[in-house]
């Protein structure tokens, strides 16, 4: 597919979503600012909030597991709050609800925010379920190194996805162009089935696929562990309708404490066993699976224990990337793109911890 038809695609419905705001703002900001920027006290007599909120992938990656775990442990509950988390089968569509305010958050990649803050305001990035990369680009039986991959058929989802991102960026390094490879599209579950039946000779997997992979076919090879090739990858993304959250400051900060406490629930030992059962059903998918995956978050750090955000260089140096693979002209400002207010104001309350720790 030429670079063309990739740029006008991806950038396309981004696009046209971040003009969109504009409607989706004046739908969506016609209630009345509820609260107050004070930190949201709950107690039996505050009302219950019902939030709807996309996931990109489904069934869910053990990468995003934090809000499954928040919603299985309590943590939802105990700030008042019914979510719903809503399947997609990839970022693109999570992202677009709820910048059409059809959904009040989305669980994306942090990509597709900044190629809509590169078109113009949409939906700010207010968390991130996972800092950096979980995921590992693998090549299939004879491929030893990406050079391998020329001429070869290669697995992504929505062109100019997150999937394609990523191969595109372990393809790089070895001085390969997506030009030079196959892309076939297909649904992300498809990816294990087609590589173990060899339809494709590569792709990029989350990190319970790269196990499932590595355990059905021993011809093939991880090519990179992103987290470790590619540092400054900010992967993750929770994106929050920008008329929403003006609207509901309360609301918004009560969700986040959830989900940060949630998440530095996890990191401890004694709950490890707990998240892989909680993991596996929420996927689906072999608690063997899930246990590789937690262990690799846990090694990387890869989810988060306080604010949650890229800093400057992470942000910048994933913006530039975008721009280097020509999927956008200028690269938007930080805060452009994110809104570190809320998630400062969680921090004043439930205070910071030291990741050295973990």
């Amino acid at each position: 597919m030429s670079r063309l038809t990739n740029r006008t695609f991806r950038r396309g419905p981004l696009a046209a979503a971040a003009a969109a705001i504009v409607v989706a703002a004046l739908l969506v900001g016609t209630a009345s600012a509820q609260g107050s920027n004070d930190w949201p006290t709950v107690t039996d007599a505050t009302p219950w909030g019902t939030i709807g909120a996309t996931v990109a992938v489904s069934p869910p990656k053990a990468v995003f597991l934090v809000p499954f775990i928040a919603q299985a442990e309590g943590f939802f509950d105990r700030e008042h709050l019914h979510v719903k988390l809503v399947p997609e089968t990839s970022g693109v569509p999570a992202f677009l609800s709820t910048v059409a305010g059809s959904t009040k958050f989305s669980f994306t990649s942090a990509t597709d925010p900044i190629i809509a803050a590169s078109h113009g305001q949409a939906a700010h990035v207010i968390w991130s379920y996972g800092l950096k990369l979980d995921t590992v680009c693998i090549g299939g039986d004879g491929i030893k190194t990406a050079k391998d991959l020329v001429g070869k058929n290669v697995g992504v989802t929505d062109t100019g996805g997150f999937a394609q991102t990523l191969l595109q960026a372990c393809l790089a390094p070895a001085g390969v162009s997506l030009d030079s490879v196959h892309m076939i599209h297909m649904q992300r579950s498809g990816f294990v089935p087609a590589m173990v039946s060899h339809r494709i000779s590569a792709a990029v997997f989350h990190a319970d696929g790269a196990y499932v992979v590595l355990q059905q076919d021993p011809g093939v090879t991880a090519l990179a562990y992103e987290y470790e090739a590619i540092p400054n990858w900010w992967y993750g993304a929770l994106a929050a309708n920008d008329a929403y959250v003006k609207a509901n400051q309360g609301e918004v900060k009560r969700f986040l404490r959830a989900l940060v406490l949630a998440s530095r629930w996890m990191y401890d030992p004694a709950n490890k066993a707990k998240v892989i059962a909680d993991g596996a059903k929420a996927s689906g998918e072999d608690p063997a699976a899930i246990e590789y995956a937690y262990n690799l978050m846990i090694k990387g750090h890869i989810w988060p224990l306080n604010a949650g955000l890229p800093t400057q260089e992470s942000y910048q140096y994933t913006a530039q990337k975008l721009k280097d693979f020509g999927e956008i002209d200028t690269i938007p400002s930080y805060e452009q793109t994110i809104d570190a207010s809320l998630i400062d104001d969680v921090l004043k309350n439930v205070g910071t911890v030291d990741p050295s720790k973990y």
